[in-house]
């Protein structure tokens, strides 16, 4: 049997031979921390000062969602422990590779079965080329609606195609908790990724407990069954819905096709590009306020060049997925049409054609 270590987990190794598995960076042990901070690994004084560093950076790690790989000769069986038991408050996979199982994890003996899951590389097309995948699956608003979730990323595997989900996965519908389950056991194994969205921002921002945090009716539905976990239980879907935020991107490019949650800034395909704008438009979308009452307005659309294709959610507009072209000739995908609000979730499938990725089919749920 073939493990594939998925991101945002803890593993302890009882040995430190075959941790060139893991990258670098994944790796924290007790001697590189003593070495670091009073150069020297042999300071037996100052054990237990740098396991609570290195308990430290193991949850920084997991609460951005990367992997915490621990060599576990040193700690003791209480320390072991303590480090299964933040990895689970945080709601990160536990693994122990070695001879002997630890209480809370998944035992691996061999390290022949492990592949571990690379976060995706700058050059998508030639990776998802070379993972086999035939295509991508894009996944409009969610809003909570489980079971039409698991319906479109059934017809995405069926197709052997990668998902990309378009934010906006909580709120309004009343499973918006076990849609971020789902999403981040997709994201954590390699199967799909996510751009950010405006309401995945809210509720981090209410998570945060920032100030003047606006709450909505479709945000309150999320928030009253967070409330109604117990703390343990809330703790793990918060480190869980955290760690996907770590790996959803504001924009995503791949081949002429760029991905994002509501609108495409024009500065985006300049020379100068505009990162507050584009980060405004790409989470909220374009808005005319000079009447002094918000109106959203899709004036970008025609700034968009001809070569590109740009794909959003954010806008209901139509009942089904709906294709813009714009003046200079570019196109515009929207893909919100209504899910969680009455209406159904939308899906486009991009297929991949010898050197180039083409829209193929719509599908609704």
């Amino acid at each position: 049997m073939h493990y594939r270590i998925p991101l945002h987990s803890l593993i302890l190794c009882e040995s430190l031979h075959r941790l060139d598995v893991f990258e670098h960076h994944e790796i924290v042990d007790l001697d590189s921390i003593s070495n670091q901070l009073v150069g020297s690994s042999r300071r037996h004084d100052l054990v237990p000062i740098m396991y609570n560093e290195l308990r430290h950076r193991v949850a920084l790690k997991l609460s951005l969602g990367e992997r915490a790989v621990v060599p576990i000769t040193g700690l003791t069986t209480d320390q072991r422990r303590q480090l299964v038991a933040l990895a689970s408050n945080q709601g990160a996979y536990v693994y122990m590779l070695g001879t002997r199982p630890e209480s809370g994890t998944i035992h691996i003996r061999a390290y022949a079965t492990m592949q571990p899951i690379l976060p995706l590389p700058v050059d998508l097309y030639a990776h998802l080329r070379a993972k086999r995948f035939a295509g991508i699956t894009i996944i409009g608003d969610v809003h909570g609606e489980l079971d039409a979730l698991q319906q479109a990323l059934d017809w995405a595997r069926s197709r052997q195609h990668f998902v990309w989900l378009l934010g906006d996965i909580v709120d309004y519908g009343k499973h918006a908790l076990e849609v971020v389950e789902v999403v981040h056991h997709a994201v954590m194994h390699g199967e799909a990724s996510m751009v950010l969205a405006n309401h995945e921002r809210k509720i981090a921002r209410y998570l945060d407990r920032a100030h003047n945090v606006r709450i909505s009716d479709g945000n309150k539905v999320t928030i009253d069954a967070l409330e109604a976990l117990t703390d343990r239980e809330r703790g793990q879907w918060t480190g869980r819905f955290r760690a996907l935020l770590s790996h959803a991107a504001l924009i995503q490019q791949i081949s002429s096709i760029s991905i994002m949650h509501a609108a495409a800034h024009p500065s985006l395909w300049s020379s100068n590009p505009e990162s507050a704008a584009i980060e405004q438009y790409a989470l909220y979308g374009e808005s005319d306020q000079s009447s002094g009452r918000f109106h959203r307005t899709h004036r970008w659309v025609d700034m968009v060049p001809a070569d590109r294709m740009v794909i959003v959610g954010h806008d209901i507009i139509s009942q089904f997925p709906l294709v813009m072209t714009g003046t200079l000739g570019g196109k515009v995908v929207f893909l919100d049409t209504g899910s969680g609000k009455g209406g159904k979730l939308s899906t486009a499938d991009l297929r991949f054609h010898e050197d180039t990725l083409t829209l193929e089919c719509f599908k609704q749920y």
